[in-house]
């Protein structure tokens, strides 16, 4: 209390709410209740009776601050949004200490729309109603600004912008959405942490290859024993036979993931290898390797450039028809599942080519510079284990996030990306905003905001 302003002591004071938070304190800490939150709306919602007509909702005041917004009249803090109502919690069924309750909403529209509620592991969708109206408050985590952008930092905008249009346009729902760039993360701290830690290795080795070559060895090693474990874990695992089919998906979604990791590994290895040879025969062993990639490729002694053109076209060919054998899968059909399994082994052998032939070029040029490029992450994440709590200097993390943020906005100004209907497409310094319907843009140094302006009905 003694670093409260004179001001909000007096409202304090005036109102007696020192004593009267003191005896509910005493109240929750006698009763334990399961859930405080409810058990505090509850004995707060008792004493409102001077508005009976008020929604409460938990957590609730016995009387809002004067002058609040959108609290006249009401006992909710909630009410800054409009008049809310809810009814009975919900606790999870999986584990009741997993999750908080979930109080769904009774003061919005109900237009048919049901979804599946991760909060209480529900089997059955639940209604998707908005706390008021038509009016829903839509957040979503944007990219993570660790690295450079990808495919899925377009999903996710794709993604997300698609529901938002259905949601509007079919379900006549009026959303104000808004979506981050995340700038503080484990992500941002752990990439940080690794560039600063490789980047001092490599200025102190910048002319040991056989340190540098070391230590990369070292890192595969270790790297690939840990996959191996990982892989191993999964292919053990038997889960029951009442498992819940999201259960089951997430599993092999996860043995997909694991060995989609495997075979990147084995890339890297295998460009280290070609490295590790080029380093130790020079221009000769650099001929024998791009004839033995031809001759694993089935194609005619040939340049690099030509050959890495003939496994490109390969690799694409490929992938289309492994995309048609996994949508024609049918797991009870033996044949086809044959076939899949052929389709993804020629792809890693192509992938693994692939590897060689660019590890090749780079070596030709400098085996130590090779080894960083190719190996660099194994190795930086082998350093971070042995000396990332030295690295505390909080400078180091927040100029990562900075560089990619910048990094992100600029390339979505250079490819003209549009955000949602219309959008508004980032150009240098110019922001133009068009749209249909009329649409607020709010770009900031790390939100967007886009709110729709208009009721739908």
């Amino acid at each position: 209390m003694a670093s409260t302003p004179s001001a909000s002591l007096a409202y304090i004071a005036e109102h007696g709410l020192e004593e009267k938070l003191t005896a509910l304190m005493n109240l929750v800490a006698a009763d334990q209740p399961a859930d405080p939150l409810r058990y505090l709306a509850e004995k707060l919602g008792a004493k409102a009776k001077k508005s009976p007509a008020a929604p409460v909702c938990p957590p609730a005041l016995d009387e809002p601050p004067p002058n609040a917004p959108g609290a006249e009249g009401m006992v909710c803090p909630c009410n800054l949004f409009g008049s809310l109502s809810y009814g009975e919690p919900i606790i999870s069924k999986k584990d009741k200490t997993e999750h908080p309750p979930w109080y769904p909403s009774q003061a919005g529209v109900d237009v048919g729309l049901r979804v599946h509620n991760t909060l209480t592991d529900q089997s059955d969708p639940v209604p998707f109603i908005p706390g008021r109206g038509r009016r829903v408050l839509w957040y979503t985590c944007g990219p993570t600004v660790y690295d450079a952008c990808h495919m899925g930092h377009a999903r996710a905008y794709l993604t997300f912008d698609i529901l938002r249009r259905i949601i509007e346009d079919y379900f006549r729902y009026e959303v104000l959405y808004q979506i981050n760039i995340t700038d503080i993360d484990d992500k941002i701290i752990l990439r940080a942490r690794r560039n600063k830690l490789l980047a001092d290795f490599k200025a102190e080795h910048a002319a040991d290859y056989a340190a540098v070559e070391s230590a990369v060895g070292a890192s595969l090693d270790a790297k690939g024993q840990k996959l191996d474990k990982k892989m191993a874990a999964l292919a053990a695992t038997e889960l029951p036979a009442d498992a819940p089919s999201r259960e089951r998906e997430m599993h092999e979604t996860e043995k997909a993931a694991a060995a989609l990791k495997k075979r990147q590994f084995d890339d890297i290895a295998a460009s280290v290898a070609t490295i590790r040879e080029v380093a130790a025969g020079g221009g000769g062993a650099a001929s024998s390797i791009l004839e033995a990639v031809c001759s694993d490729a089935g194609v005619a002694s040939t340049s690099a450039a030509a050959l890495e053109r003939e496994l490109v076209e390969q690799t694409v060919a490929l992938n289309e028809e492994l995309e048609a054998a996994r949508d024609a899968l049918d797991k009870s059909d033996a044949a086809k599942a044959k076939r899949l399994a052929e389709l993804t082994q020629q792809a890693a052998r192509l992938g693994s080519l692939l590897a060689r032939l660019k590890a090749l070029a780079a070596a030709s040029e400098s085996p130590i510079e090779a080894l960083f490029r190719f190996a660099g992450s194994e190795l930086g994440e082998t350093l971070d284990a042995e000396k990332g709590s030295t690295v505390t200097d909080h400078q180091i993390f927040n100029a990562h996030a900075r560089f990619w943020e910048k990094a992100r906005l600029r390339e979505t100004g250079q490819r003209g990306a549009e955000m949602g209907r219309g959008g508004a497409r980032w150009g240098g310094a110019e922001r133009r905003c068009r749209s249909r319907p009329p649409v607020r843009c709010r770009p900031t140094s790390t939100t967007w905001r886009r709110s729709v302006s208009r009721t739908q009905t």
